[in-house]
């Protein structure tokens, strides 16, 4: 008996879930028994249409309390069994089988998956995700809280009103953010025209930790009115929502029963290990954690603006408890902390609290209704195939890297496809006779076929080439984007540019070595394997309703 398996994987085509993966196993066992795998799915969910178009039959209901809800689960054989309405229905699972159309008996699954599977279903219950309205910071959400509605919770996302069509997208309920926190990420220049003049830096993550300082009020009053209505929900926040750190540092209000906080970005927490950016050498002393602790508070000190204005914030909403400084804040003061990386990429902290998890990464994204362009056939030509791409959000000025990569490799006997994530007459000049240009193409589709991944250094495309076995030249100075280099740099796995504005000399030079580098390789490989090990989304839902577990 298999409960509940319709998994953030299991029927979009994004590859093999940890749902599918139970399920393939106890069709194999069963194959090999006199038994027959049997599978519950709600009636309302996908999930049901979605294994009835893969041959499943459907033989019957069982009563099953899921979560807040009573479903009359509906049970489905494996194809090719054949179906004798006469037989009463066997083994473990329903408690009350109305109907035993069965063969053969059920096949009971192992103690351990039996225990999983019923964690599963004694745990469905609301969830509340939440993030700011910028798209790199809500689609690891969006992808997130996709797969938790097809793991058969109640998720509603509190975000910008520009994305309530994405969030019905994933079968979520929407709540707007209002006021100073509903801002639109594509008209930041416009909208903050004092950003163009802040240098990179701990100067422009001060500005944008302002940005998100500016939305507390408003998204604490949502949350508060959310919660009100559902007290018993758990919480899961992008970090750079700062909704919940009012109540969470003292200010009057409900406290969600767990809150989770995902990184999206390369981990900042200060150690004595390391940097953001990786460990110091000793200094003359010797002592390598103090040179880390000095450098960690000295740039601390360059983000006091930063929590001096979360604190302005969370202090006119009453809370009384001190404001830790921002990147340590940010880890330790909701109740979970999950980093979407894995140890083979992160920086050691032997010091980091035990409420941080690095949880893996989430898969490459796939669009169910995205059609190949007519190209497609040209990635299995046989030359080695190179993808470039700014990201979603230093994507204004395509000069910086797509138009000298297309320049650097447009006489080398390589495939170029550039996704600009904009329109494509954004592209200054000519096209190269070997390479084409999308606005988008989903990566969870193009990477499987390419050998080396040009990108800014957006931590989320950059996981998600690594995890496919693809290595990286990181071109970026904004944001993290020096920080994810650093990784790719001391695990050996790209090359790093140094600059945002590289020379096509450089970047030709980048990619041609990462060709033909076996070490390079067989590094890629090995944390690729590391990535293998992780389910992001099943260790978060595990985290958030470990109090349920028994």
């Amino acid at each position: 008996m298999v409960s509940r398996l319709f998994t953030d994987r299991s029927a979009r085509g994004r590859g093999t879930g940890t749902g599918t993966a139970l399920l393939a196993d106890a069709v194999r066992r069963a194959a090999r028994l006199p038994r027959v795998a049997v599978l519950l799915v709600d009636p309302d969910s996908p999930a049901r249409d979605c294994y009835l178009r893969r041959g499943w039959q459907p033989v019957g209901t069982a009563a099953q309390q899921w979560g807040h809800r009573t479903v009359e689960a509906v049970l489905l054989v494996q194809p090719d069994v054949r179906v004798n309405h006469e037989v009463a229905c066997g083994g473990r699972g329903p408690a009350d089988c109305r109907s035993g159309p069965l063969a053969a008996p059920v096949l009971p699954l192992s103690d351990r998956s039996w225990r999983a599977t019923a964690l599963r279903r004694s745990s469905m219950s609301s969830i509340i995700v939440a993030a700011p309205p910028v798209t790199g910071e809500l689609q690891p959400l969006l992808q997130i809280a996709g797969g938790l509605v097809e793991r058969g919770h109640t998720v509603t996302v509190l975000t910008g009103s520009r994305f309530s069509s994405q969030v019905a997208a994933v079968g979520a309920r929407f709540v707007g953010l209002t006021g100073a926190a509903d801002f639109d990420d594509r008209r930041l220049l416009a909208t903050f025209p004092e950003v163009a003049t802040i240098e990179p830096g701990d100067d422009q993550i001060n500005w944008f930790f302002s940005l998100f300082g500016d939305a507390i009020p408003e998204e604490h009053h949502v949350l508060q009115t959310m919660l009100e209505g559902d007290p018993d929900a758990v919480l899961i926040t992008n970090s750079m929502f700062f909704g919940a750190w009012p109540v969470a540092l003292g200010a009057p209000g409900r406290r969600p029963r767990r809150w989770l906080a995902v990184g999206c970005n390369p981990l900042a927490l200060p150690s004595s290990d390391t940097t953001a950016r990786g460990p110091l050498p000793p200094g003359p002393d010797g002592d390598a954690h103090a040179t880390n602790r000095a450098a960690n508070a000295r740039r601390t000190a360059a983000l006091e603006p930063s929590r001096q204005r979360i604190e302005a914030a969370v202090r006119q909403l009453g809370a009384t408890a001190p404001v830790p400084a921002t990147f340590e804040g940010i880890v330790t003061v909701p109740d979970l902390f999950a980093s979407l990386t894995v140890p083979g990429l992160e920086f050691q902290r032997s010091d980091a609290p035990d409420s941080l998890h690095l949880v893996g990464v989430l898969p490459a994204p796939t669009v169910a209704d995205w059609t190949p362009p007519s190209w497609w056939p040209e990635l299995s030509a046989g030359r080695p195939v190179v993808v470039v791409t700014q990201g979603t959000l230093a994507n204004d000025d395509l000069g910086q890297l797509v138009r000298p990569t297309l320049d650097a490799l447009a006489d080398q006997d390589v495939f170029v496809v550039a996704a600009l994530g904009r329109d494509v007459d954004a592209l200054p000049g000519a096209v190269p006779a070997n390479a084409r240009i999308e606005p988008f193409v989903p990566f969870g589709v193009l990477f499987p076929h390419t050998d080396v991944f040009v990108t800014n250094g957006g931590f989320g495309a950059t996981q998600q080439a690594l995890a496919a076995g693809v290595p990286v030249v990181v071109a970026g100075t904004t944001e993290d984007k020096p920080a994810v280099a650093a990784r790719v740099t001391a695990r050996g796995v790209g090359r790093d540019l140094g600059t945002a504005a590289p020379e096509p000399a450089q970047i030709r030079a980048a990619v041609l070595d990462l060709l033909t580098d076996a070490a390079v390789r067989a590094n890629v490989d090995r944390l690729a394997a590391d990535y293998g090990r992780h389910d992001a989304i099943g260790t978060i839902e595990q985290l958030v309703f470990a109090d349920r577990a028994s």
